[in-house]
């Protein structure tokens, strides 16, 4: 794309497909860590 909007946006949706899936793992995490102790 040479359109830097469009650049940006992809950046943009990028960053917040980073962060929701940091959080999922973080529960994987959470979760997994939960099933071991019970």
């Amino acid at each position: 794309h040479r359109n830097p909007q469009t650049r940006a946006h992809a950046e943009a949706t990028a960053r917040e497909i980073a962060a929701l899936s940091t959080r999922l793992h973080a529960a994987l995490v959470r979760a997994g860590l939960r099933m071991r102790t019970a």
